[in-house]
C-alpha cells in the first residue's frame, strides 16, 4: 500500500501506507461464494477485484511489520 486516502474505504478499514497485501477474498455470485486470491504483484489485485462492485465487502489479509491481519474493506467508487 503506497497511500491511503484519509476519508476513503481503506482508511476506514484500518489499512496504512506500508502494509503489504497478501491476499484478497471477494464474495461473488448470488450464493456469496468467496474466492480468495494471493497477491504477489499489483496486477493480481486488479484481477481479484475485477468483478467487485461498489459497497461489496472484501476481506484483505495484510502484513504489517512481522504481523499479519485480516481487515474488511467496503469498496467505494474509484477516483
Amino acid at each position: 500500500v503506497k497511500a491511503v486516502l484519509p476519508d476513503g474505504p481503506a482508511a476506514a478499514a484500518g489499512l496504512k501506507p506500508g502494509d503489504k497485501i497478501e491476499s484478497v477474498g471477494v464474495s461473488s455470485g448470488k450464493k456469496g461464494r468467496k474466492r480468495t486470491t494471493d497477491i504477489d504483484r499489483p496486477r493480481d489485485l486488479e484481477k481479484a477485484l475485477a468483478g467487485a462492485r461498489v459497497n461489496d465487502e472484501v476481506s484483505v489479509q495484510v502484513r504489517r511489520g512481522d504481523k499479519s491481519e485480516t481487515v474488511t474493506v467496503t469498496l467505494g467508487r474509484g477516483l
